[in-house]
C-alpha cells in the first residue's frame, strides 16, 4: 500500500540523553515517554498541548497501560505499578525485580503485549557484557517469566497480531529477530533481519494496523518500514541522529530520540536531538485497541 509523510514537526524540544519508550494513553488522550539516562518522566497532552516533566527516583525505563488504572513501568529495581496522583505526584509499588543477583544491569525497553502481559528486556549499564541482556514477561496473573537471553541491548517489542508473532531487536548485534508468540510462550525465534554499520543500530519498534514493522535506526537518521517478509518498502529520514522509538496515535507516529554521546558537531547539525518528534502522514496507522491495556 502506499503511504505519503505529509509532515515532520518536532513537538517537545526536551534535549533527552536518551529519550524512549512513547505510549499513548486513550483514557485522557495523551502521551507519555521517558529519558532514561536523566531519570525523568515526560507527558504530553495531545488536545491542550500542556507538557508535564517529572524527575522519577529510580530512572524509567518503559511503561504500559494498566486496566487498573495508571501504569505498569520498568526500572533499574524491576517491575511496578506508577500512579500519577491528582497533585501531580509519582507513587509507584514494588512488583517483582527478576535480576536482584545482577546489580551492573538494568532493563531497558518494553511493551503490553496483545494477551494483556508485560515485556521488558534488560542489559549490562555499561554495554560491556554482550550477552547480559534477558527479557522478562509479567503476566496477567502477575507471575514474571523469563522468555529469552543473551542478548547485548534489548529493544523492542513488537506485536503482530494477525500472525501471533513477536519482534526482538538485539541493536548492539545489529539483528532483528521474530518468532511465535502465543498463550504467553515465545518459539520459533529466527533471524528476521540483519543490518550494515552504515545503516545504523535498530532500536524501538512498532507494528501498523496493516502488519508492517517500523524501527528507528540509532546512528541511522531514520526510520524504516519492512513487510512481513523483511522487505524495506519505506525509508523516512528524520532531523536526527538518534530516533529511539515510535508509538501511532491515529494517522501520526511519535517518536523519540537520544543525545547522549553525540559530539558539540553532531549536536550543531541536529540541534533537535533529544526531542519528541511528530510525523502526520495520510492514513491511519494505529493498532487495536487491545494494545493499550494490560491485564494482572
Amino acid at each position: 500500500m502506499s503511504l505519503r509523510v505529509l509532515d515532520i514537526s518536532c513537538v517537545w524540544e526536551a534535549k533527552a540523553q536518551l529519550g524512549e519508550g512513547p505510549i499513548y494513553d486513550p483514557r485522557d488522550h495523551t502521551l507519555l515517554w521517558v529519558d532514561i539516562k536523566s531519570s525523568k518522566l515526560f507527558r504530553l497532552d495531545l488536545a491542550t498541548s500542556e507538557k508535564n516533566e517529572w524527575y522519577a527516583p529510580i530512572a524509567i525505563s518503559s511503561l504500559g497501560l494498566r486496566q487498573a488504572g495508571g501504569y505498569v513501568c520498568s526500572r533499574k529495581d524491576g517491575f511496578h505499578t506508577l500512579k500519577i496522583e491528582p497533585d501531580l505526584r509519582l507513587q509507584f509499588e514494588t512488583i517483582s525485580d527478576p535480576e536482584h543477583d545482577l546489580p551492573l544491569n538494568r532493563f531497558n525497553d518494553g511493551k503490553v503485549d496483545p494477551e494483556g502481559g508485560y515485556w521488558a528486556g534488560t542489559m549490562e549499564d555499561a554495554e560491556t557484557d554482550d550477552a547480559a541482556g534477558q527479557w522478562w514477561r509479567l503476566g496477567a496473573d502477575g507471575r514474571v517469566e523469563k522468555m529469552d537471553g543473551g542478548y547485548h541491548v534489548t529493544n523492542g517489542p513488537a506485536f503482530d497480531v494477525e500472525r501471533s508473532q513477536i519482534y526482538l531487536t538485539d541493536s548492539a548485534r545489529q539483528v532483528i529477530f521474530v518468532a511465535k508468540f502465543k498463550n504467553g510462550t515465545l518459539s520459533d525465534k529466527r533471524v528476521f533481519k540483519r543490518f550494515s554499520p552504515d545503516e545504523g543500530y535498530p532500536d524501538g519498534m512498532c507494528v501498523d494496523r496493516f502488519g508492517y514493522l517500523w524501527v528507528c535506526f540509532w546512528d541511522g537518521s531514520c526510520l524504516r518500514r519492512f513487510d512481513a517478509d523483511g522487505h524495506l518498502v519505506l525509508t523516512v529520514d528524520m532531523p536526527i541522529i538518534r530516533p529511539t522509538s515510535l508509538v501511532f496515535v491515529d494517522a501520526a507516529a511519535y517518536v523519540t530520540s537520544a543525545s547522549i554521546g553525540l559530539s558539540d558537531e553532531a549536536i550543531k547539525a541536529a540541534p533537535l536531538s533529544g526531542g519528541l518528534f511528530r510525523l502526520q502522514f495520510d492514513t491511519a496507522l494505529s493498532p487495536e485497541d487491545r494494545f493499550y491495556e494490560v491485564f494482572y
